[in-house]
């Protein structure tokens, strides 16, 4: 798996991706970073996975997309996905549409593979 479009960091219960350098995220030059995203989410020992968009300011309606399909597909497996670090155009953009319904969204890409006693 080429990993130079994500940086990884594996943890017990799950994976954090950070896309490396992009400023913002279509569907049609984004397709070999949500094929390495993708195949990190049918890992078995993947029950969290969270994406950090620290380095994203914009993305596309097919990436809003991309994110309810995988949300989906963690949950058919028992798995949750977390969008982390999101700006604040792109935040706006997710509440109007009501997705943050939907996705669960966090400002700290650790927060998922924390105890409540921590």
């Amino acid at each position: 798996m080429d990993t130079s479009l994500l940086k990884i960091e594996k943890h017990e219960q799950g994976t954090i991706v950070t896309p490396v350098q992009k400023q913002f995220l279509s569907a049609t030059e984004s397709r070999p970073l949500w094929d390495q995203i993708g195949k990190l989410a049918q890992e078995p020992q993947c029950q969290s996975l969270v994406i950090d968009l620290t380095h994203v300011t914009f993305i596309s309606s097919e990436i809003l997309g991309e994110f309810i399909e995988l949300t989906r597909a963690m949950k058919r497996r028992a798995g949750t996905l977390y969008i982390s670090k999101v700006c604040k155009e792109i935040l706006d953009v997710v509440k109007l549409m009501k997705l943050d319904e939907v996705l669960m969204i966090t400002d700290d890409s650790l927060q998922p593979f924390r105890s409540d006693t921590e």
